[in-house]
């Protein structure tokens, strides 16, 4: 028996996009997943039978829209969708597939232009009609987050566009609400920041705070983070570094919204207080009746406002006090064995 087939237009395979990828290839083994990296690959797709073409961005390839529009008219057994991994689809453009210029809205954190992340926060940002006509043709555009979909679906309105978790460690036994704060030895607090160190991803705000808070009140603080002091991690060693250096929290705090964040996931399911910002799918995703669950800054004009750090400030030290304060209130230890995922109709329909 022959295995289902999809294309995967995609070159860029790092962070969310690449685990979202390998964890397909992973689930759904009966499928046949073959790259396609650019524009002279495009001609290995079959013209003549049924397949998936999934399309994630084109970063880096010379592939346009309207090579995909010529493909799809060739062959309309070709079942197209979309996954909106970012705001790629906001930024593009087709003359020259690079990101448009736009104002930096975090000009006092630095002078770096705004990202692919931010551009959101952009008014009167409107689709290529060329994307208009690109998502006309899927049969789906799948939206992770309701942040995604509530952004998108301001310009694109069509019934097409959906909201479809990414595959993911199951949270249903969190729903008890429970936290868990590891014993605090020898008055340190050691927490993690272990997302990945980038600027959208909040790093300059990390770097403040480590660089201001090594001791508070009695209390030592040591700060884990990847790609400084600790090396970047395997997918099955998250929770193994909780445990190896005693972590107490864990921080998210992306300057811009995050569409998912495979990293909070597993924040959340470590049941360790959550220092995090209330934007993109953080909002959506982190239980605000846990109440070592903390957040930093309410919205992106906060982060924005905040040139001296001052909510910040405020802020992270009521949340240090609430870990002093329930640290002799402890629930049960988590099990991080046996994680059990979470994997949508919608993909199961689709690739299973």
């Amino acid at each position: 028996m022959s295995k289902k087939l999809t294309y995967i237009i995609c070159y860029s395979y790092e962070g969310g996009t690449k685990k979202f990828l390998l964890d397909l290839e992973k689930f759904f083994p009966q499928t046949k997943f073959i790259k396609v990296l650019n524009k002279k690959n495009l001609s290995i797709i079959n013209l003549t039978s049924e397949a998936n073409v999934l399309i994630n961005n084109f970063y880096n390839t010379d592939i346009v829209i309207q090579d995909l529009i010529e493909l799809k008219n060739l062959n309309h057994k070709l079942k197209f969708y979309i996954v909106l991994h970012d705001m790629y689809w906001l930024n593009y453009n087709n003359l020259t597939n690079y990101l448009i210029k736009s104002t930096d809205y975090y000009s006092n954190l630095t002078n770096t232009e705004l990202s692919v992340h931010g551009i959101y926060l952009k008014h009167n940002i409107l689709l290529h009609p060329l994307i208009t006509n690109l998502f006309n043709l899927c049969e789906n555009v799948i939206c992770p987050s309701k942040f995604v979909y509530t952004i998108y679906s301001s310009k694109y309105t069509n019934p097409n566009l959906i909201i479809v978790p990414h595959i993911d460690i199951s949270l249903e036994q969190n729903l008890i609400q429970t936290h868990y704060i590891h014993p605090i030895i020898s008055n340190t607090i050691n927490i993690g920041c272990f997302n990945i160190n980038c600027y959208h991803k909040g790093i300059n705000l990390i770097h403040y705070l480590k660089s201001n808070y090594f001791k508070y009140n009695n209390l030592t603080i040591n700060w884990y983070i990847v790609g400084e002091n600790i090396p970047f991690y395997d997918e099955n060693e998250f929770f193994e570094i909780i445990t190896k250096y005693n972590i107490h929290c864990l921080t998210y705090l992306s300057i811009v919204g995050e569409t998912w964040c495979y990293s909070l996931t597993k924040g959340i399911k470590s049941q360790l207080p959550l220092f995090y910002n209330n934007i993109g799918s953080f909002a959506e995703r982190v239980d605000k009746s846990v109440k070592t669950n903390f957040i930093a800054y309410q919205n992106e004009q906060e982060i924005q406002c905040d040139t001296e750090m001052k909510i910040l400030i405020i802020r992270f030290e009521q949340f240090l006090n609430l870990i002093t304060n329930n640290n002799s209130n402890q629930e049960t230890k988590p099990d991080y064995n046996n994680l059990k995922y979470e994997i949508n109709d919608f993909y199961m329909n689709t690739f299973g």
